[in-house]
Order: structure tokens, then C-alpha cells, then sequence
């Protein structure tokens, strides 16, 4: 939940940095997973889990200057079941915004943003209670000139 929630504008892009590197030797995978938005007033995420179809996000490696693509699954999500693993990454990640609907409706430029959304469930149950971290969650307009 964000402190102040304020007006979606121009942003496309929801920005997360994440730690997938786990602890021991083990680093933290999901089965699946999905990011997406709250909206003031909603009981409802907008999240790609809704959009039910193979869409792009990003990723850029800690130390690299690079964006690599990757790609959710025919279900939204992303994860080891989706051929998107994320076990051992960390850095940035980035996914754009008009992926993320709530049914069939997409969110707008005047959509209120009151919070950050994300479902996900390990690949094994041996990683129940593994933790990853989050940290830096923005909206920008654009992934590849956003300031870090």
C-alpha cells in the first residue's frame, strides 16, 4: 500500500528491484508469479494474470547495463511452470503497466494508484519459507532511462 496514492500520468512501467539469490544454497524460484497495480477504491488488482497471454518485462541484471526480455506465460505469470524462471536473479525488473488489466479493463492515466500487487508460489516446497527481497518500487515512464 503506498503512503499517498497519486494519478497513474504518463507511466508505463512498474519498477521493482528483487533478490531471487535465496540463502544456503538454494536460490528462490516461483512456480508463478505476477506483479501488478491496486487502484483507490478497488478491491481488485490490475495484474497481468488477467491478460491471460505470452507479454514481454525486463530485466537488468545488478552490475549489468542491459536489459534482458522475458517473457510471462500464457497465463500472465511468470516463473518456472511459464519457462521465465527468475531463480538466483537479482536486480531490476520491469513490467509494463498496460499488461495489467483488472478482467478485460485496462487501467488509465487518471487511475489512482494505491498499492503494489504480487501473487506468486514457489516451484518446490522446500522453498516455503525462503525469503526474497523487495525493494525500490516506482512507476516510470521509461524502464530504459530511469535513474537509480
Amino acid at each position: 500500500k503506498l503512503d499517498t496514492p497519486g494519478m497513474l500520468g504518463d507511466n508505463k512501467y512498474l519498477i521493482v528491484w528483487l533478490d531471487f539469490t535465496g540463502q544456503n544454497a538454494e536460490a528462490v524460484n516461483f512456480r508463478k508469479a505476477c506483479f501488478g497495480l491496486m487502484v483507490a477504491g478497488s478491491n481488485s488488482p490490475y495484474r497481468t494474470d488477467d491478460k491471460d497471454t505470452p507479454t514481454p518485462f525486463y530485466y537488468l541484471a545488478d552490475g549489468s547495463t542491459t536489459w534482458q526480455e522475458m517473457s510471462h506465460g500464457g497465463d500472465g505469470c511468470f516463473g518456472a511452470d511459464q519457462s521465465s524462471s527468475i531463480s538466483g536473479k537479482k536486480g531490476y525488473f520491469a513490467f509494463p503497466i498496460e499488461n495489467m488489466l483488472q478482467g478485460s479493463i485496462a487501467l488509465t492515466g487518471t487511475s489512482i494508484i494505491s498499492g503494489v500487487y504480487m501473487y506468486y508460489t514457489y516451484a518446490y516446497g522446500t522453498q516455503k519459507c525462503s525469503k526474497f527481497y523487495i525493494d525500490d518500487v516506482r512507476l516510470v515512464e521509461d524502464y530504459t532511462t530511469f535513474t537509480k
